[in-house]
């Protein structure tokens, strides 16, 4: 969260917005061939996140689990979910993203978590850790998060937690820990050309040892 900008009131629902001028684009994963595509998956190793993530955009939909106690370690590169086609159609691809008690995935401090693109992102029961870049970057995104634990992540600019950019988010149980910007947002930033080009709502959620700059948020 910046400071002195908006400020999370957990506990009760508060739709929140900031403008932030400029953004990069979301980082690539290497592509992985469609093969053995599907809808619904079991995923318990990285290569088969990556296949569900890029059978979610061939169908337009994925329901992906990881097992219970199963942490998925990324070896260098952001998970990506992200619409490439230049249509317009206003049906984004429904990813939802669900983790078994103890799941997590583990950036190891090599990339961002995930990276989503102009998809709908229903992500719940996770342990997200260790990021680089932001642990999850959300760009035209509509996005929900319940349940979910987001500890240990940096950013060398903005938004250490999540970076959300032109986006609609929602938080339930989200609870950020130990994450830090070089700049604004260790927590959570938000970004758009105007103040509301990105909102997020939150409920029974919690920001805590976090920094951004020489900020702390508590």
């Amino acid at each position: 969260v910046c400071p002195g900008q908006w400020e999370l009131t957990f506990g009760s629902m508060l739709p929140l917005a900031l403008l932030v001028l400029g953004t990069p684009p979301p980082s690539a994963s290497p592509p992985l061939p469609p093969q053995n595509c599907a809808t619904s998956f079991i995923a318990s190793s990285e290569a088969g996140l990556r296949l569900a993530l890029q059978c979610s955009m061939q169908f337009g939909r994925a329901n992906i689990r990881i097992p219970e106690d199963t942490t998925i370690n990324l070896t260098g590169y952001p998970l990506l979910a992200a619409e490439q086609s230049a249509s317009l159609s206003l049906e984004l691809p429904v990813i939802n993203i669900a983790g078994g008690g103890g799941a997590a995935i583990d950036a190891q401090g090599l990339s961002s978590v995930l990276v989503a693109s102009r998809v709908s992102l229903y992500v719940r029961g996770l342990r997200i850790a260790n990021g680089n870049r932001s642990c999850v970057k959300l760009h035209h995104a509509l996005a929900r998060f319940e349940d979910v634990s987001v500890e240990g992540c940096t950013s060398p600019d903005h938004g250490g937690g999540f970076f959300i950019h032109h986006s609609n988010v929602a938080f339930e149980r989200v609870h950020i820990r130990h994450c830090a910007a070089a700049l604004n947002g260790g927590g959570v930033f938000l970004s758009g050309e105007d103040s509301f080009d990105s909102s997020l709502v939150a409920l029974h959620s919690s920001i805590a040892h976090c920094s951004a700059g020489s900020f702390e948020e508590s």
